[in-house]
């Protein structure tokens, strides 16, 4: 049982408990005032001796109770103070004590509730002695103890470069994703609450898609199929495609091919393709001129980057139509005439200009004369509609992709030269718009495009000598 008595004691002999819930005091200007009006109303809560760092010093007072009090009455210019002293506390009882005070407050932030609730489980309470303690509901003692799990100089990092304020609402999208590294790597990651969000849901796809991916390479492992190379995608020269998969059929049989030792496989981010070990070649180098193997090799990259760029124009139209469409969180109001300005430099770089029907048939995803009148009339409304952002992104996007049957629109020329402006303006699209202002995120096949350094970039000149000697084919 603790002895308590009362006394006045001065405020330069009391020192704040290191383990107080509460970090951060608030705005003390109301309480400094009425202090100095009529004096502190209600003891502080104090024991004898302080902590100096680890050590114990027997001198002083140590706050258990009233720190916000304390600070104002310093404010005030006050000397003294009422204090209740309490004896005979050991380290739990004085974190316990502090504990069920502060944490019926409703002046704290999650953070230190979090924090809070997490030192009394540290303590040996369990989740109803808190709820029942500091009158939360169970459930919500649950969601402030996964908050506690989270990297706190994440957090505060993000709100002290004013980036933006982590509310309950994101904590709680946070505690969708399975793993704690995982919520922290998407809250260290994000730079705002858009960003925030679309992240976490990129995050639940992936966990989704993987699983998919799993469920189908399981089944390919059983009829024999084994992993092709790191390197293998399903336009990699030597192979041609057996057959692929879509992650929505997951769940469908898989029959096997022939010889299914003869194949491995792949994955991408929509699917599983299955590929065939190409058996000899048709022509060997000393069949062909330099002139010919040259030619039929920069096809051959043609080939590969055009269905390179499909996949990502496939990503990217996807995202692009999010926004356009609003279910991307918008960018913020004072950003709006610097995204206008880059991607009003990118159309006039990449000869961008189409008129509404273009619109109409880039976000419907088909062309006009596939509509019925009716189709074409809410289309049209939809555009008119839409936001000169999201216009403007769909007129941008729609520029880049890969159409027809030329590769007039591929990232490099008939003789393999990479079109250096073209990409320029394509990584601006990405970098500045995309991924800053909507928080997409690249993946590693897109980076190595934008940034040249994908295999498919090779040019016959850094290879022609291999070639030529017959230690390596193409």
């Amino acid at each position: 049982m603790t002895l308590q008595e009362i006394k006045t004691i001065a405020l330069e002999n009391i020192f704040p408990h290191p383990d107080n819930p509460r970090k951060d005091l608030g705005d003390l200007t109301e309480l400094t005032e009425s202090i100095k009006k009529n004096g502190v109303l209600q003891n502080l809560t104090v024991m004898p001796g302080h902590y100096e760092g680890d050590e114990w010093k027997k001198d002083g007072y140590t706050l258990l109770i009233g720190h916000r009090r304390a600070a104002a009455a310093r404010a005030a210019k006050l000397i003294t103070v009422p204090c209740t002293v309490t004896h005979l506390l050991n380290r739990k009882e004085q974190v316990a004590l502090m504990l069920e005070e502060n944490m019926q407050r409703t002046d704290l932030t999650i953070q230190e509730q979090a924090q809070g609730f997490q030192m009394m489980l540290d303590l040996g309470d369990t989740i109803d002695d808190v709820a029942r303690k500091t009158g939360f509901s169970k459930q919500t003692v649950k969601h402030r103890i996964e908050i506690a799990k989270l990297d706190p100089e994440a957090i505060a990092k993000a709100e002290e470069d004013g980036c933006y304020q982590i509310s309950i609402s994101d904590y709680l999208k946070l505690e969708k994703l399975p793993s704690v590294e995982m919520r922290n790597e998407v809250l260290r990651d994000a730079r705002d609450g858009r960003q925030l969000d679309y992240k976490i849901k990129q995050k639940l796809q992936q966990i989704e898609d993987e699983s998919k991916q799993k469920i189908i390479t399981d089944k390919l492992k059983e009829i024999g199929i084994k992993k092709g190379p790191a390197n293998l995608y399903r336009w990699t020269p030597g192979y041609s495609q057996e057959f692929f998969v879509p992650l929505e059929d997951a769940e469908k049989k898989i029959t096997a091919p022939g010889k299914p030792e003869e194949c491995v496989y792949g994955v991408g981010y929509d699917g599983v393709y299955v590929l065939r070990k190409e058996k000899g070649e048709k022509n060997s180098p000393k069949q062909l001129s330099e002139f010919d193997l040259k030619t039929n090799y920069n096809r051959k990259r043609a080939k590969q980057m055009r269905e390179i760029q499909k996949e990502m124009d496939a990503k990217r139209r996807s995202f692009a139509l999010r926004i356009a469409n609003m279910d991307v969180m918008p960018a913020p109001e004072d950003h709006v005439r610097g995204i206008l300005e880059t991607l009003f430099d990118i159309m006039m770089s990449v000869d961008t200009w189409i008129g509404e029907n273009g619109l109409m048939a880039y976000h419907a995803q088909k062309e006009l004369w596939e509509m019925a009148e009716e189709e074409k009339d809410a289309e049209r409304k939809v555009i008119r509609s839409m936001s000169t952002i999201g216009k403007a992104v769909m007129c941008v996007d729609r520029a880049f992709r890969v159409r027809g049957g030329t590769d007039a629109e591929v990232l490099f020329d008939h003789e393999g030269k990479t079109k250096e402006d073209k990409l320029k303006q394509l990584k601006r699209f990405y970098d500045e718009i995309l991924h800053k202002e909507y928080g997409y995120v690249l993946d590693e096949q897109e980076r190595s495009i934008l940034d040249t350094t994908n295999e498919v970039y090779t040019t016959w000149e850094e290879i022609r000598d291999d070639v030529m000697s017959g230690k390596m084919k193409i």
